[in-house]
């Protein structure tokens, strides 16, 4: 799997929050899971923090999203290496079907088919990729509600691994 950077991280989050992130990146590039997926937990727990303080003062962005998004994919694949693989899928479950309409990163679709290919067998995983190709073609697993977006996004068969 594949971890997730954004450029958009370093201009919506504190010059120690980003020192964190590239922290925890180097732990996980050492090979250090366990230790990798309690910093991305405290990474997220804090991103949560920050973001309703700032709903509070309606500062809420597209960029908190993206900076959500990309917390949550690498503490899936830090689960992920540390035998973790159930609570990786559910959060990258919970990540498509929260994402805004239309927003939902390749990496994620990426990420998710290979776990579903290590924990169901041929037939089964496939079935849940297409299942989670048609959720993504509809605009995503439901969070959008009628908010904006693309519905019928076209991707690549690669982006779910079929």
């Amino acid at each position: 799997m594949a971890t997730s950077t954004s450029t958009s991280t370093s201009t919506s989050t504190s010059s120690s929050s980003s020192a964190a992130v590239i922290s925890a990146l180097c732990t996980m590039a050492l090979g250090d899971y366990a230790t990798a997926a309690s910093q991305w937990r405290h990474l997220l727990s804090s991103h949560h923090t920050s973001n309703n303080n700032n709903n509070n003062n309606n500062n809420n962005t597209d960029t908190d999203t993206g900076t959500h998004a990309m917390l949550t994919q690498n503490l899936a694949t830090a689960l992920l290496y540390a035998g973790h693989i159930a609570e990786a899928r559910a959060l990258l479950e919970d990540l498509v079907a929260t994402t805004t309409r239309g927003a939902v990163e390749a990496s994620v679709t990426v990420n998710l088919a290979t776990v579903y290919e290590l924990v169901a067998a041929d037939g089964a995983a496939r079935r849940l990729k297409m299942a989670l190709a048609e959720r993504v073609a509809r605009g995503s697993g439901g969070g959008g509600g009628g908010g904006g977006g693309e519905a019928g996004l076209e991707r690549r068969n690669a982006d779910f691994k079929l």
